[in-house]
């Protein structure tokens, strides 16, 4: 059976203030709203540096460094944040980004699905244009 969560205000304002601190570039306080346990996925270009699955705050810290040598994060724009009738949280927008080693500046769209426990972001995965990702980081 299928347990219905109650829609939860809370986890959407914790989801927007991580956005808000990413985009600022505040990644303490990003880290700050996931559960230290918390497992993050990034599918769509696995091969990537920052793909793969991250574990607990050194994992996160992990994907965001390798994120960071991978490329620049021109801008992060979340479109629509939604609370799914079993309480997840599905986020779709978009984000610019320009690749150190090609110099390749590219625009993709991205999905997040989200579960909070505890007031914390317990599980996030990503999906994401990963072809054009690998396209602009490889150079062609």
């Amino acid at each position: 059976m299928t347990v219905i969560q109650p829609i939860d205000a809370g986890s959407t304002a914790l989801i927007r203030r991580a956005y808000a601190a990413f985009a600022a570039g505040d990644i303490p306080a990003v880290l700050d709203c996931f559960a230290p346990d918390a497992v993050f996925t990034c599918h769509g270009a696995p091969h990537l540096p920052a793909g793969g699955t991250w574990r607990g705050h050194a994992g996160l810290t992990g994907f965001f460094m390798a994120l960071g040598r991978m490329a620049e994060v021109l801008a992060f724009s979340p479109e629509t944040i939604t609370t799914l009738p079993d309480g997840r949280i599905l986020a779709e927008g978009r984000e610019r980004m320009r690749f150190h080693a090609t110099g390749i500046d590219t625009t993709t769209r991205w999905l997040h699905l989200f579960v909070v426990r505890d007031g914390m972001i317990a599980e996030g995965v990503e999906w994401n244009e990963g072809a054009v990702l690998a396209a602009a980081h490889r150079g062609g």
